[in-house]
């Protein structure tokens, strides 16, 4: 017999959700991504403090909403993944795609991004949700993380 241990009765995550953007738009192109972070973040952001971002999409590539998860870097890649995972859990997201600004203008993925890759896409796998990418922007230009690559 299955014994009751506890139940959870609400969800509270700790991140921005922005709903100013051009939402219900599909994102077909990178500038679009780069596009929608510089509408919701101010100016200088971009160049001053690293930030990650989710955003979050259904089977079209529409874009619900975009999350940020981080600023000033990740500590713990388990909190992390959970963060990501739950929202899109939240928002019924049929996939996602996480998105990191460079302050330093070097848009290469780094062994930091290449674990933060494998184990946000190991975490959502689990609920089916799928992976739309890793995109590395900066004031001036961005870069995907190819969704197949296996990193």
């Amino acid at each position: 017999m299955a014994k009751f241990i506890t139940s959870v009765n609400q969800v509270s995550l700790n991140y921005i959700r922005r709903n100013n953007g051009n939402f219900q738009q599909r994102i077909s192109h990178l500038s679009f991504v780069s596009e929608q972070i510089n509408q919701i973040t101010d100016g200088n952001t971009l160049d001053i403090i690293e930030c990650y971002w989710v955003l979050l999409l259904d089977e079209t590539n529409r874009l619900l909403t975009i999350g940020q998860v981080s600023a000033a870097g990740v500590r713990d890649f388990n909190i992390f993944c959970r963060e990501v995972l739950q929202l899109g859990l939240l928002s019924n997201a049929y996939r996602i795609m996480l998105v990191r600004n460079s302050t330093s203008g070097y848009i290469v993925a780094n062994d930091f991004d290449k674990e933060i890759i494998k184990k946000v896409r190991r975490a959502i796998k689990l609920v089916n949700i799928d992976w739309s990418g890793y995109v590395i922007i900066s004031s001036t230009e961005q870069r995907l993380i190819h969704p197949t690559k296996k990193n």
